[in-house]
């Protein structure tokens, strides 16, 4: 059993101590490497929100990391077997937002959109379909008459006209 933590701090010591740019580079790659192995054995044990919570905490401190589009990624997976869909929708934004021309994206915004618009948050649905509107031209249609009817279900039909007038437009 490795010695995550014991690990982290090391590295951590060592980095401070050092002027060599590579090797800072290398340090910080061991203590993100550390970290990231320490959130995926907490993760094995069952604990899943808190796994997430870590996940996300980790993409949010290590973006540069090769290892922060795989942590958001199973954080929102986390949040979605863990029955809390909106966390996960909203990671599902997130995800697209700092991966766009990631294939995954697409498929994120279109659970996310789902899950926003079966429990209700219709204005965070509509949102998303936008954007899938954009990134996915040969759905646009499809995209913007769904936008369409949930804001109009939301009761603001000024959006919904909005939506359509798009379609009829070819925008």
């Amino acid at each position: 059993r490795k010695d995550y933590a014991g690990i982290k701090v090391f590295s951590k010591d060592i980095l401070g101590q050092t002027k060599d740019a590579s090797r800072q580079v290398a340090l910080t790659k061991i203590m993100q490497e550390a970290d990231y192995a320490e959130i995926q054995n907490f993760a094995k044990s069952g604990e899943k929100t808190q796994a997430a919570e870590k996940l996300y905490s980790f993409f949010k401190e290590n973006k540069t990391s090769p290892l922060a589009k795989d942590s958001l990624w199973q954080a929102m997976s986390l949040y979605y077997s863990s029955g809390l869909v909106i966390d996960g929708a909203d990671l599902a934004i997130v995800y697209a937002k700092a991966y766009p021309d990631d294939p995954r994206s697409i498929d994120a915004l279109k659970d996310a959109a789902k899950n926003y618009a079966d429990n209700g948050f219709l204005v965070e649905a509509a949102s998303t379909l936008q954007t899938l509107t954009v990134k996915v031209p040969k759905d646009a249609d499809k995209n913007i008459e769904a936008t369409s009817e949930l804001y109009l279900l939301d009761g603001n039909i000024k959006a919904a006209q909005a939506s359509l007038n798009k379609l009829l437009n070819g925008e």
